[in-house]
């Protein structure tokens, strides 16, 4: 491993980061106009390791997720159901993480805005 120096250290509040903004469009949207706006403070090519901030409207989207997903809502309400039905709502403040494998859908009840770390 690479020794690191303070200057490696990414810094949310100091990252001059351009936000990317996606209009997602495909089958699996089942309601809504999904257009994300994500900002990507580090992401590591060669492990998938990426981190950041996302934030969309909302929307409906039947999901399989195939990495590990780490999120702390800033804002907003989000409802995961499964796909046996089984559903969970998750508010402002809230942080939870979405195992690879998981099958079912994400809904944003209204504006989310979340901090997310993806391995």
């Amino acid at each position: 491993m690479n020794k690191k120096h303070v200057e490696d250290v990414v810094s949310f509040c100091r990252s001059a980061v351009e936000p990317a903004i996606e209009t997602v469009n495909h089958a699996n949207v089942l309601s809504g106009e999904y257009i994300s706006t994500t900002w990507l403070h580090y992401y590591d090519p060669e492990s998938g390791y990426s981190v950041g901030v996302w934030e969309a409207g909302s929307f409906r989207e039947a999901f399989i997720s195939e990495q590990n997903e780490y999120c702390h809502l800033l804002e907003g309400v989000v409802r995961l159901t499964d796909s046996e039905g089984k559903s969970e709502d998750y508010s402002q403040g809230d942080s939870f993480v979405i195992p690879a494998g998981f099958d079912g859908v994400w809904e944003n009840i209204v504006t989310v805005r979340k901090y997310f770390v993806i391995s």
